[in-house]
């Protein structure tokens, strides 16, 4: 249930928050997610964006990678393809450099997609679905894997 999942990450970013606990970023992170999966993307962009110079800071380049990646849905529901970029060429290198693969950048990258789909922006759909299906192959995911091939080609 995710408006469940939205309070309760909520409840303990006030509460992590409250106290002044490093890891408050964490329920940050997961809110977002939430938010971008619910299709409320205005608000986890504002959530996302948020977490970003607090990753930045405290050298959290995993995380750092993550957040860029999972900001894209949000920008391509924004139709913001400058920001987009920005945040994709930063989460594309922040990944490689960190070799981190998740299943959230992988499911958000491949909502950027059809988002982007859905838009007209060819592109962007491309290298949003080309990401996901680097992500989902890393994962072993096949199945995900391959119902993406036909946007590649």
């Amino acid at each position: 249930d995710l408006e469940g999942a939205e309070a309760g990450y909520r409840e303990a970013l006030a509460i992590q928050a409250g106290v002044g606990a490093r890891s408050a970023i964490i329920p940050r992170l997961n809110l977002g997610l939430v938010q971008s999966a619910r299709g409320d993307h205005a608000a986890s962009r504002t959530t996302l964006e948020a977490a970003l110079p607090v990753l930045a800071r405290e050298g959290e380049r995993r995380l750092l990678a993550a957040a860029h990646a999972c900001l894209l849905p949000s920008l391509a529901s924004a139709r913001d393809g400058v920001a987009f970029d920005v945040h994709y060429a930063s989460a594309t290198e922040l990944l490689e450099s960190t070799s981190t693969v998740e299943v959230d950048v992988a499911s958000a990258a491949e909502r950027a997609g059809r988002l982007w789909r859905s838009a007209g922006d060819q592109q962007r759909s491309r290298v949003s679905f080309a990401l996901a299906h680097a992500q989902w192959t890393a994962l072993k995911q096949e199945i995900q894997a391959k119902a993406l091939e036909a946007f590649l080609r």
